[in-house]
């Protein structure tokens, strides 16, 4: 290669750490032909050959010195003819001031209502509207890496390592796998503590996958099945399916204990599944352990208005950022459900938005945003529904989710 190039010779190596910035040896060719220079090269000054050759380009595309003439070993033109980054720069050096949120939604247009909704979708927006929206209108992800694995031993194991192992072990038995033969598999996973420490974790983890698995079975009947959707609501068609369908049961067998979302999920696929495929039975249930939620049958008619419902509010919500947190919505829609008042157990809607509130909520929000700042907007007329109607925003959004599902459903 180097004895081929006719006019010019360019070598590239990533001669810096992405992560730390710390300088990295060039690749060995590189350096072997940097030594060659070297011995038989010689320039005007006594210096280094290297000094000549070598360039040292900035990470960034908005650095600096990518627009600065001869900083590059470009003599007199700058080296970037970015105009965006350049416009970065620019703004980087005026003034700056530190927004109390990062995102608004001022001025977007609704989807349109002649449109395609996934059921998947509307799951996922229903338990996280703001993600929904930064994914949907900008295309932007808060996804964070997963921290690097710990390459010790472990002698103890989290909570959230616990339920890796038991949601895996749990999905697997109800597949057909005997325990005996997964618990030889997990062991040589390498992901258990050794020896005594690693069987008491297991122990209580293959007896919460066996309670569970027990109690789904009187479900169970026959192979599991799909039920497709292919719905038309007015101008707006939903689509997709629905996994584990037993007969006219649509289960659900979680892990974890059974949360808000797990229970959102279920109610919105019972309410698709009935609307979509009227005259059966349709019912959902949903274990994990400690508890059980089931829903249905469900009138097809109100289940098919409770829908349409449902996908007008998500258009709405990709408008604009709702104050809709699914667990801090839930626990004020279940005390009105139950006709208290939110102020007397206003601890208990404290606790859950201080264990909701996340990075997305927060740059819609504002950083540590308390629920005063959740609930303050007032009640919108056009979305309000009878007497679901709260004085903020926030409980007619709670209510006209949750208060439907909560007439339907009976949980232990």
């Amino acid at each position: 290669a180097v004895l081929s190039a006719r006019d010019r010779l360019v070598v590239l190596y990533t001669g810096m750490d992405p992560r730390s910035g710390a300088p990295v040896p060039p690749a060995v060719p590189v350096g072997a032909l940097l030594d060659a220079l070297r011995t038989t090269a010689r320039t005007a000054d006594p210096g280094d050959v290297a000094d000549h050759l070598v360039v040292t380009h900035r990470l960034q595309p908005f650095d600096t010195d990518n627009f600065l003439p001869g900083r590059l070993g470009t003599g007199d033109r700058s080296f970037s003819f970015d105009r965006s980054a350049l416009r970065g720069i620019q703004a980087a050096r005026g003034a700056r001031t530190r927004p109390d949120r990062l995102y608004t939604t001022t001025g977007l247009e609704p989807p349109p209502p002649e449109r395609a909704v996934e059921l998947s979708d509307l799951v996922r927006f229903f338990q996280h509207p703001v993600k929904a929206l930064l994914r949907s209108r900008a295309g932007l992800s808060l996804w964070q890496p997963d921290e690097h694995e710990d390459e010790q031993i472990p002698t103890v194991l989290n909570g959230l390592e616990r339920w890796h192992i038991g949601d895996r072990l749990l999905r697997e038995h109800l597949q057909g796998r005997p325990l005996e033969v997964l618990q030889a598999a997990e062991w040589r996973r390498g992901a258990l503590p050794p020896r005594a420490l690693g069987q008491k974790v297991l122990n209580g983890v293959l007896d919460d996958v066996a309670t569970l698995a027990t109690a789904a079975g009187p479900y169970r009947v026959g192979p599991a099945g799909r039920a497709e959707v292919l719905l038309d609501l007015g101008p707006t068609r939903v689509t997709g399916s629905v996994g584990d369908v037993y007969g006219d049961t649509l289960l659900r067998v979680s892990f974890s204990r059974v949360s808000v979302k797990h229970r959102l999920e279920a109610w919105i696929h019972l309410l698709t599944v009935t609307a979509a495929n009227p005259g059966r039975p349709w019912q959902t249930v949903t274990l994990g352990k400690g508890g059980r939620s089931m829903v249905g049958p469900v009138d097809p008619a109100w289940a098919a208005l409770v829908l349409a419902d449902l996908v007008e509010l998500q258009r709405t919500g990709l408008a604009d950022a709702l104050p809709f947190a699914p667990k801090t919505s839930f626990e004020y829609a279940d005390l009105r459900f139950r006709d208290q008042s939110f102020l007397v157990q206003r601890g208990r809607l404290d606790r859950a938005w201080k264990d909701e509130r996340d990075d997305a909520y927060e740059r819609f929000l504002g950083v540590g945003a308390p629920l005063d700042v959740l609930m303050a907007q007032p009640s919108v007329a056009s979305e309000e529904r009878g007497v679901l109607a709260e004085p903020t925003r926030f409980g007619t959004l709670a209510r006209r989710v949750f208060h439907p599902l909560l007439w339907t459903e009976s949980t232990r």
